[in-house]
């Protein structure tokens, strides 16, 4: 474990696990880590990393991936496992398939429970169906999801969510399973009652928050959609006046 990136090398599989708005300036700075062979393998909150990462560098092949765990930074060093999930799917259209089979196996060897997806691009829409609404509505509410869910004008306001990123999501050729909404909601009744997300942590932290990639991305893929989505609009301006006083 260092801080110092010359000490590390050359790696073949660089995993990143970083906030949004850390991922362009933490690419720079692992730079000495990657050559043309290196394959790249974000984990982040989001949507649009691997787009990021392929922008700084082009020609390395760019997976995709998410994880399902419900966890915070409680020190310098100590990360607490709170719910009850621990996943992680990857995948890519374009990798080379020994790779992608390699880096599942050493997954699974750590005894980490990784599954190669087929169709990522659906898996990391699916995840981020339960982290947008979420995130956006436990921090306009500063409150935590069990509270999210007991509330019945609450509920409402989230299932408006839930029903604007299904429509952005169409729009973008991504089809959910017809009862993805309830399985999303079961998922969320499973964590426990006082979680909140990590995005409504940081609000009540005065920290930075990943409010671009996790609610404004939806609201910005709206109007290049000339798709209405007037709650996540309404919230995004609420957080994003929050955002400036932090």
């Amino acid at each position: 474990v260092t801080s110092d990136t010359s000490k590390v090398g050359v790696v073949d599989y660089l995993i990143c696990c970083a906030k949004s708005y850390d991922l362009e300036q933490m690419m720079l700075e692992l730079s000495p880590c990657i050559d043309r062979a290196t394959v790249i393998l974000p984990l982040l909150n989001g949507i649009d990393s691997s787009e990021t990462i392929k922008n700084i560098f082009p020609q390395n092949e760019v997976w995709e991936g998410c994880v399902y765990l419900v966890s915070r930074l409680t020190e310098p060093g100590i990360v607490k496992v709170t719910g009850n999930m621990s996943l992680l799917f990857f995948g890519s259209n374009e990798g080379t398939h020994e790779k992608l089979n390699q880096l599942e196996k050493i997954f699974i060897s750590a005894g980490i429970e990784a599954k190669l997806s087929g169709n990522i691009q659906q898996t990391i829409w699916e995840k981020f169906l339960l982290i947008s609404p979420i995130a956006t509505i436990t921090s306009y509410l500063n409150t935590t999801i069990g509270e999210v869910l007991s509330d019945a004008e609450n509920k409402s306001l989230l299932l408006s969510l839930f029903a604007e990123f299904r429509n952005v999501a169409g729009a973008k050729n991504i089809n959910f399973p017809d009862h993805i909404i309830e399985r999303t909601i079961d998922k969320l009744k499973s964590f426990p009652y006082q979680i909140t997300s990590s995005m409504n942590s940081d609000f009540q932290k005065g920290k930075r928050t990943e409010i671009d990639s996790l609610t404004g991305y939806i609201v910005k893929s709206g109007k290049e959609l000339n798709l209405p989505v007037p709650t996540y609009d309404r919230l995004y301006e609420e957080l994003k006046r929050r955002s400036s006083k932090l």
